[in-house]
């Protein structure tokens, strides 16, 4: 799968290929259709937040399809849409 990837501050923002992740005890996996970035992913790419941890996938604001859940998890379930807040 591809993402979007901060290596360090004041870096570029690139496109990586990753393993798609397998969703834990008690998590879900999205796959994201838009993906909000705000003005905090450009202020984690300027180095702004010391406590930040890089590498760091900007976006946090995201929508898209529940693909697969791990265990535990009764709601929501594959195929739901979902949305996340910031």
């Amino acid at each position: 799968m591809q993402v979007t990837v901060i290596r360090e501050p004041q870096s570029e923002i690139v496109v990586e290929e990753r393993e798609r992740p397998v969703p834990q005890l008690g998590q879900v996996l999205i796959r994201v259709r838009p993906c909000g970035v705000c003005a905090s992913d450009l202020d984690v790419q300027q180095g702004a937040f010391p406590f930040a941890q890089y590498p760091i996938l900007p976006g946090h604001e995201v929508a898209g399809v529940v693909e697969e859940v791990g265990e535990s998890v009764s709601w929501p379930e594959t195929g739901n849409r979902v949305g996340i807040p910031c």
